[in-house]
């Protein structure tokens, strides 16, 4: 894990400044990717998507799966906002992630979903901790590889290995994908 920005550029007033630039914010979804991660969710049960902008993904795997229950969360009023009108069956909460312990109790979700957030937060170590303690049985975590994506956006870079070492934590990883996507189990 490599940190290739001292200061943490990462905060609302910027994330309100990008979600109202038409366009950045519209290349964020992508199906493939969703069908990827949606192989891997539990098909019932509570997930919650940590990190969850405009909430694309989460939106497509609860339509394809109305079983799931789901929260997502994020610092975005903008993109909550943007849910809250767009994706009415969607739980969303304004939430800090960055250096922060999470508001939830241990094991309060089935399962975790934290894609292409990592880099973009102070304390990546602390928030995979806290995703391991709030779920009882699986998480999905994607960055992009090291060399893949030079964004302005990023305070951290990793690569397969700082990733692995990462969510070694106490959790068996079931699967290494494409983007660096990790899925692991309880």
């Amino acid at each position: 894990m490599k940190r290739i920005r001292k200061e943490n550029i990462n905060t609302k007033e910027r994330y309100s400044k990008i979600f109202n630039n038409k366009d950045i914010a519209k290349i964020d979804f992508n199906k493939t990717y969703a069908e990827i991660i949606y192989d891997f969710l539990l098909k019932e049960g509570s997930i919650i998507d940590v990190g969850c902008w405009k909430g694309e993904y989460l939106n497509y795997w609860i339509n394809k799966n109305p079983k799931l229950k789901s929260l997502g969360i994020d610092f975005s009023d903008e993109a909550l906002n943007y849910i809250k009108k767009n994706f009415p069956k969607i739980e969303v909460k304004n939430i800090d992630i960055d250096n922060k312990l999470l508001p939830f109790k241990d094991n309060s979700f089935d399962m975790a979903v934290c894609l292409e957030v990592l880099e973009h937060i102070e304390n990546p170590k602390l928030l995979i901790s806290e995703l391991i303690r709030i779920i009882k049985k699986r998480i999905i975590i994607s960055v992009p590889y090291e060399l893949e994506v030079k964004s302005p956006f990023h305070i951290w870079e990793f690569n397969i290995l700082d990733f692995k070492d990462l969510l070694n934590l106490s959790i068996k990883i079931e699967h290494i994908g494409p983007r660096m996507i990790i899925i692991g189990n309880k």
